[in-house]
């Protein structure tokens, strides 16, 4: 939030940002691209796990490809 919030002349109270293959970047000064790894990571592996568990599976499953054809 603070590395966002450098990049920009006169700061708000509040800042929207993303992160980006560079760092944090606040939202209309984006230079570089998203870094989908972090979101995949950060947010979306967590939310999937707890969810996947009721069914017997996981995201690292899942996205490895290594799903168990022959389960039952």
């Amino acid at each position: 939030h603070v590395q966002a919030a450098r990049l920009l002349a006169s700061p708000p109270s509040t800042i929207a940002y993303v992160i980006t293959r560079e760092g944090p970047q606040p939202l209309g000064c984006v230079t570089a691209p998203l870094d989908y790894t972090h979101y995949v990571e950060t947010q979306l592996k967590s939310i999937a796990d707890a969810i996947l568990e009721w069914v017997g599976t996981s995201f690292e499953t899942i996205v490895s490809g290594q799903q168990d054809l022959f389960r039952q």
